[in-house]
């Protein structure tokens, strides 16, 4: 459970920036918590992604899953399911 914790954290966390964004796009007031729209950076974003990435990378290998497979299964099986003509391949 430690890295299902530690990755819905981080999805939490990217999830709060993108709101605390969007809130002041659409004219909200920016505040309320110990950082602002405005002091995020591209930065902070791309971390973290990457920290979701990480997270999901570990949890993957734990349950002996490959997560390349397990994104190009899942993108092929819903393109076809939606009818979109857009495919991966899996590189190997």
């Amino acid at each position: 459970t430690y890295w299902t914790t530690a990755l819905a954290g981080e999805v939490g966390e990217l999830c709060n920036m993108i709101k605390k964004m969007q809130r002041v796009e659409r004219g909200g007031v920016d505040g309320g918590s110990s950082y602002t729209a405005k002091d995020i950076t591209k930065e902070m974003l791309k971390e973290e992604i990457g920290g979701i990435a990480i997270y999901l990378d570990l949890l993957a290998y734990l349950l002996n899953i490959s997560l390349e497979e397990a994104i190009v299964d899942t993108f092929n099986s819903k393109s076809e399911k939606y009818g979109f003509k857009e495919k991966l391949e899996a590189r190997g």
